[in-house]
């Protein structure tokens, strides 16, 4: 079993507060716990490298 750390990231891609952390056998299989958790923007790490990247699905909103 591998670490993965799931990070919640603004429009801008910056980290939020939220992160989750949790265990999986793979890459796949991680990719697949993570991937029905948000549809805000991702990434998935497994200590120093990135699994998989999950951009923002909507606009980022430059008015303010």
């Amino acid at each position: 079993m591998a670490y993965y750390r799931l990070y919640f990231l603004s429009r801008l891609g910056h980290i939020q507060q939220r992160v989750e952390d949790f265990e999986a056998a793979d890459d796949g299989t991680a990719v697949a716990k993570a991937a029905g958790e948000s549809c805000r923007p991702m990434e998935l790490w497994c200590a120093g490298r990135r699994v998989e990247q999950w951009p923002c699905s909507e606009p980022a909103d430059n008015s303010a």
